[in-house]
Formats: C-alpha cells, structure tokens, sequence
C-alpha cells in the first residue's frame, strides 16, 4: 500500500485586534505613570524600613550602655573615669527622653543616624578601652611568639635551604628586629599614658606589623634548588666513557688472545692428524 504525503498550504492572514467592554489595555503614557507610581511607593517603602531598623538601633543603643555602665562598673572603672561614666550615662538618659517625649516620632532617618552616632562615640571609647585592656598584652604575646619561629626558621635554613643565601635570611632578621623595635617603642609610648585616655596602639594593628616580612618569607620559600653545575655533569660524562672505552679495549684484546690460542690449537692438531698419517 503506498501513502501519499499530504499536501501543506500556507497562507499570510491578516489580523485586527479590538477590545470590547470597558477594560482597556494601557496606553504607554498610562504605563510610563504607573511604573513610575510603583518605583515611588517602593522608595518610601524602603525608607520606612530603614527609619524603623534605625530606630531600633538608636532604641537598643541607649538601653545598651545603662545595662554596661551598671553591670561593668568595677571593671569599667580601670579604663575610665566617674566623670567620663556620668557623661556617657547622662547622654543615655537624655537619648531616651528624646526618642519618646521629645520628637522621636517626628524625626527622619538622617536625625537618627546622626544622633546614634554622637550616642555611640563616647561610650563605644570607654569599652574600646576595656577591650584592649587583655587583647593588646595577648595581641603582642602572639606576635613575639611568631617573631621568634621566623628567627628558629631562619636558622634552620642555613643547612635545609642551601639556595637562600646569608643576605637574604640577614634580610628577614632585620625586618624582625624591626618589628621588635616597634612593638618597644609602641609599649613604652603605652606606659606614659593613663587608662582612661586614648590608647597608643590597638591590638588590631600588632597582627599587621609581620605582613612585610611574611611575604618576603614566602617569597624566598619558592625559591628553587641550584642545579648541579654543567662542569661536573661533563666530567661524569667523560669518566662513563672512558671506563666504556677502556671496557672495549679488554674485551677486543681477549677475544684476540682467544681466536691466537684457538688459532694454535688448530695447527697443533694439524701437525698432529700429518705425523700420524
């Protein structure tokens, strides 16, 4: 049975569209307003949120140093003194008073992340202080625990890294002396100062003192192995040779002594098979 293909006719329709009853489709100027009536109240959306997240802040902020100022006390008491405690605290109080009788409910987000901050500044430097009252003995223990392994390192690389040579590791020494030098100027600078003031140095910055030298070490950890020198690669060579050539020379000249005496043997015989006949 044999099936016929069937024949496709194409043709191009034309189509007009119409809309009946009283929903319409949107014009572009329509569209235009609307889109930029949603973009608007998405930005006012977005501006309540972070209104309310800094309220929130600015509420918790005050709540916060009250709760310090009068758990801590003792302890807060080594890095500061009554007088900085009351003015931190006054300013705690007088934050509160504003937020919830004094306009806090009118205020917009600028106001209130300005006055988190002049909230914060005072108070956030009293428990700075606290802080690195145990972090920079321990930050700088760390670091002279670390100075001395660069220097145990250095000093095994004398026979394990035959290729860093005695100017490179004097390199790395020096920048360790470096280091110590301002870890003492940096503790004798701390010592002039009370605890209640300023502190000379943070702990964060100690860490930061060995990125010099860390590189350099690492740098000089790549680097290769000499090669063995040619000349003693060619002396080799011309040793293997010799000893091959030599190795030859003996074994031609026992192969002639062979083929002399077998050469002899022969005649021997023959003398001997021309006597008997």
């Amino acid at each position: 049975m044999i099936r016929r293909r069937k024949k496709v006719h194409r043709r191009t329709l034309s189509v007009e569209t119409y809309y009946t009853g009283r929903i319409q489709p949107y014009s572009e100027d329509t569209m235009n307003y609307s889109q930029a009536k949603l973009q608007e109240l998405a930005r006012k959306d977005h501006e309540r949120i972070l209104l309310e997240e800094a309220k929130n802040k600015y509420e918790s902020s005050f709540y916060s140093i009250r709760s310090k100022l009068s758990e801590d006390d003792e302890v807060l008491s080594l890095v500061s003194t009554e007088e900085q405690r009351s003015e931190v605290l006054k300013m705690a109080e007088d934050a509160e008073d504003w937020m919830y009788y004094e306009g806090g409910d009118t205020a917009d987000l600028e106001t209130y992340e300005k006055r988190y901050e002049e909230l914060m500044a005072p108070a956030q430097a009293i428990f700075t202080r606290l802080a690195e009252y145990t972090a920079r003995p321990e930050a700088i223990k760390a670091l002279n625990a670390k100075l001395a392994q660069i220097e145990e390192l250095m000093s095994k690389w004398e026979t394990s890294k035959p290729q860093v040579t005695e100017d490179e590791r004097t390199s790395v020494l020096d920048k360790v002396s470096n280091v110590r030098k301002w870890v003492a100027d940096q503790e004798e600078e701390q010592a002039g100062k009370e605890l209640w003031e300023e502190p000379a140095f943070l702990s964060t910055d100690v860490p930061k003192q060995t990125k010099s030298v860390e590189t350099l070490i690492g740098k000089l950890s790549k680097k290769p192995k000499p090669k063995p020198e040619k000349k003693k690669k060619e002396e080799k060579k011309n040793e293997t040779e010799t000893n091959s050539t030599d190795s030859s020379a003996e074994d031609d000249s026992e192969a002639k002594e062979e083929k002399v005496m077998d050469d002899e043997e022969k005649s021997d015989e023959g003398l001997k098979d021309d006597e008997e006949l």
